[in-house]
């Protein structure tokens, strides 16, 4: 399982780059699993994933087909759940 983090803007609401997806990735104590990606045109992102709440942090759980099981914001059960069916 590949968890990513992708980061859409640096600290001043400008296009994240790579070096601004590595430092949040550090500041916020994400483990080393992680990969952190920068996705400067975040907006073309964000309205291609559809999050009823439009709260960040977001999370989107795919399995190996890349089937969408879990579209959300926060950590909820039904993300763990979806994480454990994907894993299954």
């Amino acid at each position: 399982m590949t968890f990513i983090l992708l980061v859409g803007q640096n600290a001043w609401q400008g296009p994240a780059t790579v070096n601004d997806a590595a430092q949040y990735k550090s500041s916020h104590g994400y483990q080393s699993g992680w990969r952190a990606l920068a996705d400067p045109h975040w907006s073309a992102t964000d309205n291609a994933i559809y999050d009823p709440s439009g709260t960040l942090p977001s999370f989107i759980v795919l399995d190996g087909q890349m089937t969408l099981l879990y579209s959300g914001s926060g950590w909820v059960s039904s993300a763990e759940d979806a994480i454990i069916s994907a894993l299954n």
